[in-house]
């Protein structure tokens, strides 16, 4: 009988037992692959010794997640990935976002979603597919749990230890630190992605990435038994999911890009966001001939290798997203932790698998005979299938430079290969061209499908969506001015797409038919080529510098023509608007509005309230109470007046506050026509010391008004003191402080300067008051009590400004419109796919 050391279990920490629920996720995923993949050589309708490995893998994943979610909570900062990634003072929603922000939570959530979507998979009855695509998503699991051990054979490393100890991961010794040093802080997470989408894009994502294993496995599964055509019908629904699961994620990213990243759009075609897209574009190409393959039997070979290219790209777009290789030309890449080498291993074992399949397809696919069908969509189909395969492909060979290049350098060859300069207008373009041929390519073939018996109502039909296409383009077209002619095409076959879809959608619901997901789907990408159109190709720059001059030689051309120079509290008109920077705020936990920065002063590593801070008459922080505030995000106030004289505010946020180093967040007003877009492109440098110069000597009577820097300024009273509020000095009976009142009128608005002139121990000194706005301080210095005069010391520094770039975006409501209604037509799909299975 084995005797259990206690004490050994009762020592064992929370990283103890992740490690021990990693190597049994890893064990069991190995044990069950092998009883599946037996059962599938055996031909055995289950495998019941499996099942149970598949729920102990299962537990054993949910187990890591849970204790590592643990050590975020708990702000375990001795963990290097706690300390890594988290900070004690995140709320919790970000706190929950800080486990996928690194890699191996990343990969955590790619497991976490395998196992869900295995449990409905599971439940499933009759199917006689079950134990292998099982089996073939377990190996997938082996795969991803070995990213994980995190430990070193040889030169190489394994993976990465999410519980890895911080001392263990840092070098201790060049910090000088002892060994039972412990971080009380974490790095926290990146600024930029402190937004609430994400806590819900990357979930969405590695769903999408998770449920593209499913397909795969089918696809395998069929070529492994010979049935190359029976795997389609029941990964139908599997490819629907993976589409509509993935292109939600893609697309909320791109919203997630609009709405906090400061580029001025939704996609920038960066290398990672590239590597996302290849593979749904891949798989909606697969989509395609699946259709073909199910019913005519046509296409099956090219069905099959589109379905496994696919799975290839998402692990490839996985290499460059985690290998580093990247990371001079893209944002988003992570740096290396060792997975470069296992993911290439990866890739070539797939790459390996595909190889094998085509050859098995070649042979097997001879034996089938295709059925004919004169009314079918065989040729249009498969015609959509090649466009959507060469869209994958343009987008993919320019995005692999970098992985070009470093092949030929490994074996010695020096590439001056580059990735394209102008990124977005180099994709786009030809990206748009091929949509172009899907728009009308795809609204004909389905028009003429449904009409295929009414021929004498198809052709009036048709020919009257051309005619209302050509002449909505010519009324855009001289509305806009705009005669670029790739414009005009795109215009005509996105109106043309729209308006035949709308014909056919009317006669689908006429016919008393169920609503297709696919007509739906083609409407929605229709919509959105549109919206994408005219945001992008009709997008009006507002903040156009006007005066001429450069703002500063170290910025570019473009900031200092297509930007805007802002004085605090000193409007200034652009199109359509008056605009004015009115200061700097932030934000507080808890209170719902935003502090202006003149209510707080900073006091021993606190920010302590000036006065009651009041939001809808309810005080929030009383006078001299501690404000917790957001320190990391300041918001700039904008104020915008349009010509009818409505008004609206703006406060777009900086997350690095210097002008060197400024990460801007937009802010966004919304219009059901369009959206103006906000953002601050440069700031003063907070972290340089003020100077201040032109110092002035006023001798001015109180009534009497006299010029300061160009403002109307007045000595309103003068007042004796007993107490000096907010000020160190402390009075005695015998000392004397009297303050005057000066009321300074400014363009936009008045403002009380109050110094304080002290006789204290028969020693005269000066309190200062400093107007922030207008860069002005203020001394007073002297009484002359026969002449009733006051002598006032006036200093100046640069005032407080903002660089600021404003662009209109016109119906760009379209793109978000669109995006809706094609998901809605992936939902439509999978939804009559399951009732019809049911």
């Amino acid at each position: 009988m084995i005797n259990f050391n206690h004490n050994f279990f009762s020592s064992l920490t929370i990283g103890h037992w992740g490690n021990l629920c990693i190597g049994t996720a890893l064990l069991s995923a190995i044990l069950g692959f092998v009883l599946y993949g037996a059962a599938v050589i055996k031909e055995k309708n289950t495998s019941s010794k499996g099942l149970y490995c598949l729920v102990l893998h299962a537990l054993s994943i949910c187990c890591v997640i849970t204790l590592l979610f643990v050590l975020i909570f708990q702000h375990r900062f001795d963990y290097y990935y706690v300390w890594r990634h988290s900070s004690s003072d995140l709320p919790i929603y970000y706190l929950i976002s800080c486990f996928w922000e690194g890699q191996e939570g990343s990969f955590l959530l790619w497991m976490f979603w395998h196992i869900f979507l295995l449990i409905f998979f599971v439940g499933k009855k009759n199917n006689t597919w079950k134990n292998g695509v099982i089996a073939v998503i377990l190996f997938i699991q082996i795969l991803l749990c070995a990213m994980l051990l995190g430990f070193k054979f040889g030169s190489t490393t394994v993976g990465s230890n999410p519980f890895m100890l911080w001392k263990n991961a840092v070098d201790i010794t060049s910090m000088q630190v002892p060994s039972y040093f412990v971080p009380q802080e974490g790095n926290g997470l990146n600024p930029l992605l402190q937004n609430y989408w994400m806590a819900i894009h990357p979930p969405i994502l590695f769903l999408g990435f998770a449920s593209m294993s499913f397909p795969f496995a089918f696809c395998i599964v069929g070529i492994w038994k010979k049935k190359i055509v029976c795997w389609i019908g029941p990964a139908t629904f599997w490819v629907l999911f993976t589409l509509f699961t993935l292109g939600l994620g893609i697309l909320m990213g791109a919203y997630w890009a609009y709405e906090t990243l400061s580029f001025g759009g939704y996609w920038s075609w960066d290398p990672v966001e590239n590597a996302v897209y290849i593979p749904w574009i891949i798989l909606l190409a697969g989509m395609h001939a699946m259709l073909i393959a199910k019913k005519q039997l046509k296409g099956v070979k090219t069905t099959c290798m589109l379905i496994l290219l696919a799975f290839l790209l998402t692990w490839y777009a996985t290499f460059l997203t985690r290998s580093g290789i990247l990371g001079n030309t893209s944002v988003h890449s992570f740096t290396d932790l060792g997975f470069s080498t296992q993911l290439v291993a990866y890739l070539f074992f797939f790459c390996f698998i595909i190889i094998i399949s085509f050859f098995r397809l070649k042979k097997l696919s001879k034996k089938i005979i295709p059925i004919s069908n004169a009314n079918s969509l065989n040729n249009w189909l498969l015609l959509a299938a090649l466009i959507l395969f060469l869209m994958g492909l343009q987008v993919l060979i320019p995005t692999s430079i970098p992985v070009y290049n470093t092949v030929l350098a490994f074996f010695g060859i020096k590439s001056n290969l580059a990735p394209p300069i102008h990124a977005i207008a180099f994709y786009t373009y030809y990206q748009l061209i091929f949509a172009v041929f899907i728009l009308v390519g795809s609204a004909t073939a389905q028009f003429f499908w449904f009409k295929q018996y009414e021929k004498k109502i198809c052709i009036q039909q048709f020919s009257l969506s051309c005619f209302v296409s050509l002449a909505c383009t010519l009324v855009l077209v001289l509305n806009t001015s705009t005669y670029q002619v790739n414009y005009i095409i795109l215009l005509i076959a996105g109106i043309y797409a729209i308006v035949l879809n709308s014909i056919t959608l009317f006669s689908i619901f006429k016919a008393h038919y169920r609503p297709s997901g696919g007509f739906l789907a083609h409407m929605g990408v229709a919509i959105m080529i549109l919206g994408i159109l005219f945001s992008s190709g009709y997008e009006k720059i507002l903040s156009k510098n006007s005066s001429g001059l450069r703002y500063s030689k170290d910025f570019s051309t473009s900031m200092n023509t297509e930007h805007m120079l802002l004085w605090i509290n000193d409007p200034k008109a652009m199109p359509g608007y008056t605009v004015q920077y009115a200061g700097q705020y932030f934000k507080a936990l808890g209170y719902p509005g935003y502090i202006a920065k003149q209510s707080l002063m900073f006091q021993k590593k606190y920010f302590v309230a000036k006065e009651d801070i009041v939001y809808n008459n309810k005080i929030f922080f009383a006078k001299n109470t501690v404000v917790p505030i957001d320190i990391y995000n300041i918001y700039y106030k904008i104020v915008y007046n349009d010509y009818k004289g409505k008004q609206f505010i703006l406060y777009p946020q900086s997350q690095h506050h210097t002008q060197k180093n400024l990460s801007a967040v937009p802010a966004i007003k919304c219009f059901w026509h369009k959206d103006l877009y906000t953002y601050i492109s440069a700031v003063a440098d907070p972290t340089q010391e003020k100077i201040w110069h032109k110092k002035e000597i006023f001798t001015v009577m109180q009534g009497k008004n006299f010029f300061v820097n160009d403002f109307i300024a007045q000595i309103m009273y003068i007042e004796k003191l007993d107490t000096i509020s907010d000020s160190h000095v402390q009075l005695s009976p015998q000392d004397v402080a009297i303050k005057a009142v000066i009321k300074i009128s400014g363009k936009v608005k008045d403002y009380m300067a109050t110094p304080i002139y002290i006789i204290q121990n028969k020693r005269v000194g000066y309190i200062p008051f400093i107007v922030e706005d207008l860069g002005i301080k203020i001394n007073f210095l002297n009484i002359h009590p026969e002449k009733k005069e006051y002598s006032l010391e006036i200093s100046s520094t640069q005032r407080d400004y903002i660089v600021l770039k404003v662009m209109e975006k016109p119906w760009i409501t379209l793109l978000w419109i669109g995006s809706i209604v094609m998901l809605i037509g992936f939902l439509l799909s999978i939804l009559r796919y399951l009732k019809r299975k049911a």
